[in-house]
């Protein structure tokens, strides 16, 4: 039953976003947008997703809309492995290569949290500490 419901979720999101029209013709559509994972790591119950985004961006919702996509890619790849426990994914994002060496999360992190409650099973909001570079 949880996964149905989490599947439910998962689609509402994406149909919601890919429904969405921007009100400002200078948002950068997100299908332009080719952003490099350039890590992925699970400790225990943490999935840690490190995002070079590889174009400067103008504003928060374009930043929050990649980090929306991301999560939903990365929630479904791991959605077996998942299996109704409880995760916490953070994805951190960078304007470039060098700054990924370095560790400056130019762009800054977003957290989301998964199964966090029986009450609010799947993908869900957390932290957002998002910024621009």
């Amino acid at each position: 039953m949880k996964k149905i419901i989490a599947l439910l979720f998962v689609l509402t999101l994406i149909i919601g976003l890919v429904s969405c029209k921007p009100s400002d013709s200078t948002i950068i559509d997100p299908e332009d947008i080719t952003v490099e994972i350039q890590e992925e790591t699970i400790v225990g119950n943490i999935i840690n997703v490190h995002v070079v985004v590889g174009i400067e961006l103008e504003t928060l919702d374009e930043l929050l809309e990649i980090t929306l996509s991301i999560a939903s890619q990365t929630y479904e790849k791991h959605f077996d492995m998942i299996d109704g426990k409880s995760y916490t994914l953070r994805v951190y994002l960078y304007a470039s290569e060098a700054e990924f060496t370095a560790n400056n999360s130019s762009y800054g992190y977003h957290v989301f949290n998964i199964n966090s409650s029986l009450e609010n099973p799947g993908l869900s909001l957390g932290t957002n500490a998002l910024k621009l570079a």
